[in-house]
Parts: C-alpha cells; structure tokens; sequence
C-alpha cells in the first residue's frame, strides 16, 4: 500500500471508529445512559397504554415494576383488571401521568408506589410519605368514592439493616395514612413472612432478582390483597 492511500485511509477509519464510539454510548455517562433508556421505555409504555381500549369497570393497577410485571390475569382470573405499572418510575411521575392512564370508569385501585422513592432513590421516609398522600389526593379529586388498596413498599434482597428499619417505619406511615383517609383505603400489610426475612430483607423463596417477586410471591401478594380489599372483588 502506497504512502498516500495509506494516510488517506487513516482519518477514513478514525471516524468509522469515532462513530461507533459515539452511537454506541461509549462516550455517554454510564448514569445519563441509565435514565435516557428508562425514559424511552416509560414512553414506549405510554404509547401502548394510548394504544389500548380497557373494559370499564376493572380493577386499575398502578405503580412501577411490581405492578408491571404482576401476571394480573393469573392472580385474578375472574375479575376485570388494568395494568398500568411502569417500571422505575417515582411517584411524582405518576402523579403526572395518572388522568391520562387511568382506565374509563374503573371500579378500583390498587396502587404500589414509593419503593422507586425509597429503595433506588433514597428519598427520607417523610418525603415519600407526602408524596403517596399527594398522591391520594389527586386520585380522590378524579374518582371520589373509588375503592383503593395500597401495597406495603417490599425490601430489596440486599437492603442495609438501617434501611430496613427505616422501611418499616415508612410502611407503617402508609398503613395510618390509608386508615386515616375518607373513606378509609385498605393496606397490604408486605413486612411479614414469607415476604421478609428474618433481617427485614426481601427473601429469596419469593423473589425471582434483588427486587422482583417470582410467582409464588403474586400469588402469596394476590392473597393478602383480596383479604385486606375484599370490596375490589378480585
């Protein structure tokens, strides 16, 4: 290869490389990648929510990956059920996206919310607190007399010890918030085996990752919530 072609192939394979550098997200921080892939998903999962026509009358189910990833038609085969779960998503974002996601005249609700705030974020308990109230609040100026449950906010399998503490202190703040509202929303009491272990971690035997409940975990969960809930008539 002649001097020539050679130095005018060099700048021709450093772009290819800067390139492929670039669109591949190696020149992205690993954290602004994290959230930009969260973001296109959330949006994917609007625009099929959009795209859907849910009975009325079902049972809406709102909050992030438990509630996505709950096999609602599993747990509650003869009832009428919505899922708008999004993964990794706050309260503050569902507050924001909530008129526009809720089903036409549902019949009830469950909500899981917190943990995103909570678990990943590390908000302080008070924080999250205020926000699942704010949260009710926009809930009961939409629909008023909705019948709702509200799911204690799980470990994670690796959870700090003093984090763990601190979560059953947030759960218990959720369980007075629900007995304290008008009319009283019903709480799904999750800081109990078989969901806890002994050190107030998530436990393996219902889990299926860090976070997730494998399908002996929903059917452990859809259990506590028609006993806690039996108006939702799931």
């Amino acid at each position: 290869m002649t001097q020539s072609r050679l130095l005018f192939l060099i700048p021709i394979v450093l772009g290819v490389l800067l390139a492929v550098w670039w669109f591949g997200g190696l020149a992205e921080d690993p954290g602004a990648r994290g959230r930009r892939i969260r973001l296109v998903e959330r949006s994917a999962r609007l625009t099929k929510f959009a795209k859907e026509s849910p009975p009325k009358d079902a049972v809406v189910f709102l909050g992030s990956s438990t509630i996505q990833f709950w096999p609602l038609v599993t747990s509650f085969p003869d009832a009428r059920t919505v899922n708008r779960g999004i993964g990794e998503e706050p309260v503050h974002e569902l507050r924001e996206r909530l008129s526009r996601t809720l089903p036409p005249e549902p019949s009830g609700a469950v909500l899981y919310v917190g943990s995103v705030d909570f678990n990943t974020l590390g908000r302080p308990v008070a924080d999250v607190v205020r926000d699942v109230e704010a949260l009710i609040v926009d809930l009961r100026r939409l629909l008023p007399d909705l019948p709702m449950a509200i799911i204690g906010v799980n470990a994670a399998r690796d959870t700090p010890l003093e984090r763990a503490a601190q979560l059953a202190v947030l759960n218990a703040s959720l369980a007075a918030t629900c007995a304290d509202a008008e009319p009283p929303i019903a709480f799904v009491n999750t800081d109990r085996a078989p969901f806890r272990a002994p050190d107030g971690r998530l436990a393996p035997e219902i889990s299926r990752d860090r976070w997730h409940l494998n399908a002996d975990g929903y059917a452990r969960l859809a259990e506590w919530l028609r006993e806690a809930a039996p108006d939702l008539g799931l």
